[in-house]
C-alpha cells in the first residue's frame, strides 16, 4: 500500500495510464477523471435525507433542486454523464401525505 500524498503519481496499470491523485474529489487519469467513493457514498446519503426531508414536509423542491443542482455540477467536472444519470433515474421524491 502507497500512500498519496499531494499530486502523487502512480502507474495505473489496469487503466495503461498515469494516474495523479491531489486532494480533492476527482482521481486525474491521462485519458479521463472520476470521482472518488467516499464522494458519490456522501451524495447517495445526502439523497435519502432529502427524500425523507421531502416526505415529511420539512424541505421545499426548490431546495431538494438546488441541491442535486450543486452536486451535479461538481460531478461535471469529471466523467460522470452515466453515474448521475443512473443516480438520478433511480431517486423518486414523493410529497408529504396530508
Amino acid at each position: 500500500m502507497v500512500a498519496l500524498t499531494r499530486f502523487t503519481t502512480l502507474t495505473c496499470f489496469w487503466h495503461h495510464s498515469s494516474l495523479v491523485t491531489c486532494h480533492s474529489s476527482l482521481i486525474h487519469f491521462a485519458t479521463h477523471r472520476r470521482l472518488k467513493r467516499p464522494n458519490v457514498v456522501r451524495f447517495r446519503r445526502r439523497l435519502r435525507r432529502l427524500q425523507q426531508a421531502y416526505a415529511s414536509g420539512s424541505i421545499s423542491l426548490d431546495k431538494v433542486g438546488e441541491s442535486i443542482q450543486s452536486w451535479c455540477a461538481h460531478a461535471a467536472h469529471g466523467n460522470t454523464y452515466r453515474l448521475r444519470n443512473q443516480i438520478l433515474r433511480q431517486t423518486i421524491f414523493r410529497p408529504a401525505r396530508i
